[in-house]
């Protein structure tokens, strides 16, 4: 029987469920069937992937579009073949990461896993993963690495001491911090009076004593005294947490009050 095709040119898609004489049988994943004018095996186009057997029942096409990898955030990882979809990533240099992490974060499958991306809040201890703060940190490390550079030119004597080399070396990179990251800033916990940080100190000091004694008997007293001066930090602060507990529940009792009237 002669199939029904649609022609451009010199190559014909085969476009029918008919049976072409002297039909081969179905393709193998990631190829299909062109006339030209005898039945020939091309790959999917490249905007196209098959992952499964080919049959010409009403296909001219590979059925299944590549994903594009256009969403917020999302880069291309790999672009797949004729019998694979593309694969994305989180574009991590604009601070982008998945909302779920997949099994290999450089290469997500999007008909297999969401590969939705967000842009993530750096900790202050990750602060080097934001680009623009990591390109300030190495512009500073390259100026200051220069200046050593002139300094050591200057002075014969310089590279002979490798403990100076290396402490510069520290200095360089500490200063760098320090100026581009700034020093973090360790907040006073509220519900911490002044009283509570007076015996923690004591019993640190109790603590630092504690280490240095060299006799057992002095050890054993020492212990005897941390113990009381723990137990006392502990009885202060539980005083303290109940108070601020009953405070907060009578400001919101006052609130939901003043609510209800209005």
């Amino acid at each position: 029987m002669s199939p029904k095709v649609t022609c451009n040119g010199a190559t014909c898609l085969i476009a029918s469920s008919d049976l072409i004489s002297g039909h081969i049988g179905p393709l193998f994943p990631g190829f299909k069937y062109i006339l030209t004018p005898n039945p020939d095996q091309v790959p999917c186009a490249a905007s196209q992937y098959q992952p499964f057997t080919f049959t010409t029942d009403g296909n001219s096409q590979c059925v299944l579009r590549k994903s594009l990898c256009k969403s917020s955030g999302q880069i291309l990882a790999h672009y797949g073949n004729s019998s694979t979809d593309a694969s994305c990533r989180c574009d991590y240099r604009q601070n982008y990461d998945y909302v779920i992490t997949p099994k290999d974060p450089c290469s997500c499958k999007p008909t297999e896993e969401d590969c939705s991306c967000h842009i993530r809040k750096c900790d202050y201890d990750k602060r080097l993963k934001d680009n623009k703060i990591r390109q300030k940190f190495n512009t500073e490390v390259k100026n200051r690495y220069q200046v050593l550079r002139e300094i050591d030119d200057n002075n014969e004597n310089m590279g002979e001491n490798i403990t100076e080399i290396w402490d510069n070396i520290k200095d360089i990179y500490t200063k760098t911090a320090e100026k581009v990251l700034g020093l973090k800033n360790r907040k006073r916990k509220q519900w911490l009076s002044d009283k509570t940080w007076e015996n923690i100190k004591e019993r640190k000091a109790i603590k630092i004593k504690i280490n240095a004694a060299k006799s057992n008997r002095l050890k054993t007293k020492l212990q005897s005294d941390y113990r009381d001066k723990d137990k006392e930090v502990k009885k202060v602060q539980r005083m303290i947490g109940e108070t601020m507990l009953k405070n907060l529940q009578m400001k919101r009792k006052k609130r939901q009050s003043v609510e209800s009237s209005v």
